[in-house]
């Protein structure tokens, strides 16, 4: 119940930042043993409501129609067919380069390839009559291995991976991880793939195949399959139910793992876990990246290539996450499908939402990070509330935190801080005043937008505030600050305020 609360709380918020057109999903299993921890869909709707429009555009227009015209009964029964179906098994998508995973481990696992072979991007690759580009429009990648493939997410290398592989070698694994087939899943409504078959399967589809185009999967088969890439090997089963109880408590019947098969060898899983561990911490602002946990994800990022008129491109917009990364026991897949923002790379759209998610959800399920010393250096402290406290027991419970302490005042106990309830670095400082009479100092902020971590705190500390550094980017090189900060420019704040900023790469690191 938890663990569903925190995917349908970022589901709702990025459905409410990004606007898609054609909801969101998202689902959180283990990938050893296929259960389903959670699973959404927003919007949804009220089970003791299920006609109610839970679309409010939808209901909008519904509300200045005619209930009894051909186009409210039309819109309506439309509404209805769209709501009730569970996004996440029962509607297909291209998945994008979150699909490089399967691609990458089947030529491993085919030995075609090896984590040494390198493959060269120019920018864009000619394939027959067809040209396909790099989503990196800005610059080539060059020559790049495997690991550096995935991390960049390069189109052109993952076509040369494909071609190296082949089609009856494609086709291979795209049947043995699962995808020309249902997963199984015990829940109705279950869809299954659009795929070129092989025997239609020319130099040009697979070189789209091998970037996550042309074939139509569901997000459970996608997760799935994903799973079996870093668990070892093994297709299994997901399941929703995992066991029977009768009125009593006693169980009726138990729900056991189930394998279809061993894909890959475990040493091409482990191969993966520290490629996609590496895409992670190689690009932290474009990625699910938290400090202290070692996770392993992949962004992805697809055109809608059988939807649109008049040169309109829309998008999908996924994120795969797992953890711990050497030995997983959660995997998350997320899907944001045609945003409308100004946003529509997953890296972008879907990898916050992860973040969001596997923070509240990694210590509930009882893993707790760890820091490396230089991680420790920047970690932030919860500042504690010592007002009403004598002086000495308040400074020495904030210095012990390695905060800096300055004192208003003359008097010995604290009748005012700044800040508090906030989160600072070691290092931070917080104004303590001592007299009842106090006048609390005040100070204008600056603007900080397009400095780095470093230069914006070194800029709030003269002004005698405090950084608040927001964002999975906030600790990654060549962030800076994107200008979203909570007191904007001019505005007039206590000394000792902590001022939250979000960073961002200013480039898209990945799609």
């Amino acid at each position: 119940m938890n663990i569903q609360y925190h995917l349908e709380k970022a589901l709702q918020k990025a459905y409410d930042e990004n606007k898609p057109n054609d909801r969101t999903c998202g689902i959180i299993m283990n990938p050893k043993t296929g259960q389903i921890y959670a699973m959404a869909t927003n919007f949804s709707y009220d089970p003791n409501d299920p006609a109610e429009i839970t679309d409010n555009v939808t209901a909008a227009k519904l509300s200045g129609l005619d209930e009894s015209s051909k186009e409210y009964k039309e819109l309506q029964l439309n509404a209805w067919s769209t709501q009730w179906k569970n996004k996440a098994i029962s509607e297909i998508y291209f998945p994008g380069s979150v699909f490089k995973v399967i691609i990458g481990s089947s030529a491993l696992e085919e030995k075609v390839i090896s984590l040494d072979d390198t493959f060269t991007c120019n920018w864009k690759i000619q394939v027959a009559d067809t040209t396909f580009n790099c989503w990196a429009t800005s610059r080539e990648h060059g020559s790049q291995n495997l690991a550096l493939a995935m991390l960049n997410s390069c189109n052109p290398a993952f076509v040369q991976i494909g071609q190296r592989l082949g089609a009856e070698g494609f086709f291979k694994y795209f049947k043995a991880y699962g995808f020309t087939e249902q997963t199984g899943i015990d829940l109705p409504g279950e869809a299954n793939s659009i795929y070129c078959p092989l025997s239609r399967m020319g130099s040009v589809e697979l070189a789209s195949c091998s970037f996550g185009q042309t074939n139509k999967v569901t997000p459970i088969q996608m997760i799935t399959a994903y799973s079996a890439a870093i668990n070892g090997g093994y297709l299994v089963t997901p399941q929703v139910v995992d066991k029977i109880v009768d009125n009593n408590g006693n169980v009726v019947k138990d729900f056991d793992t189930v394998i279809k098969r061993q894909v890959i060898s475990d040493e091409t899983s482990a191969a993966m876990r520290d490629i996609l561990e590496g895409v992670v911490n190689g690009q932290q602002g474009s990625n699910c990246y938290i400090q202290g946990y070692r996770i392993g994800g992949k962004s992805g990022t697809s055109q809608k290539i059988d939807i649109g008129a008049g040169g309109e491109t829309t998008y999908v917009s996924s994120y795969c996450a797992f953890a711990p990364a050497d030995d997983p026991e959660i995997i998350m897949l997320v899907m944001v499908d045609d945003p409308t923002g100004e946003k529509y790379y997953g890296s972008q759209v879907a990898a916050p939402i992860c973040v969001e998610v596997l923070s509240e959800v990694l210590p509930y399920m009882g893993f707790f990070p760890e820091y490396t010393e230089e991680q420790l250096e920047k970690l932030q402290v919860s500042v504690p509330n010592v007002e009403f406290s004598p002086l000495d027991n308040a400074k020495k419970t904030l210095e012990d935190l390695g905060l800096n302490v300055k004192v208003k005042g003359s008097g010995d106990s604290v009748v005012k801080q700044v800040p508090t309830s906030v989160s600072l670095e070691r290092g931070g400082s917080v104004v303590l005043y001592t007299d009842e009479n106090y006048t609390e100092e005040t100070v204008t902020v600056p603007s900080i937008k397009g400095l780095s971590r470093d230069a914006a705190k070194e800029l709030l500390e003269e002004y005698g505030l405090n950084l608040s550094p927001q964002g999975n980017a906030a600790d990654e090189e060549g962030a800076l600050a994107a200008g979203d900060q909570d007191y904007v420019q001019g505005a007039v704040v206590p000394v000792g305020t902590a001022i939250k900023v979000t960073f961002e790469q200013s480039w898209v690191g990945s799609q």
